[in-house]
């Protein structure tokens, strides 16, 4: 097992179990992964640990990913947070921009495109996309 002591803290929110162990599948090696469900877990993982990253799913069930975000914003102004959606909207993208998103990527997902976007926005290289 490897020892994820010394890494960056990446939280995965989506409600969808096989999303987030392929997060954890991705990371592996990298960032020491946290995931939450929805939104009440999400912010219970912040307040736990020390995050440096989130991965948000933009259509949680029971909650609107763009509420969340704003929850986050206002929470923890400075916390990055890389949207993850499977719906192509040009208003939610436009939306979660608004709102201080680094990144905004569609699903399907490359795993080692979603690993130098992490290492990037870690080291504060915010460039929307």
């Amino acid at each position: 097992m490897i020892n994820t002591e010394n890494f960056s803290t990446v939280l995965v929110v989506d409600d969808e179990p096989v999303i987030q162990e392929t997060f954890k599948a991705i990371f592996n090696g990298h960032f020491k992964v946290l995931t939450a469900g929805n939104a009440d877990e999400a912010f219970e993982r912040i307040d736990k640990n020390s995050v440096d990253l989130v991965f948000l799913d933009i259509n949680i069930p029971g909650a609107n990913g763009i509420e969340i975000l704003r929850r986050l914003k206002e929470y923890a102004e400075d916390l990055p947070v890389i949207v993850v959606t499977g719906v192509e909207s040009e208003i939610l993208a436009k939306e979660a921009k608004t709102l201080g998103v680094c990144y905004y990527i569609s699903k399907p997902f490359d795993g080692p495109e979603l690993v130098a976007l992490a290492y990037k926005t870690i080291k504060g290289e915010k460039i929307i996309k």
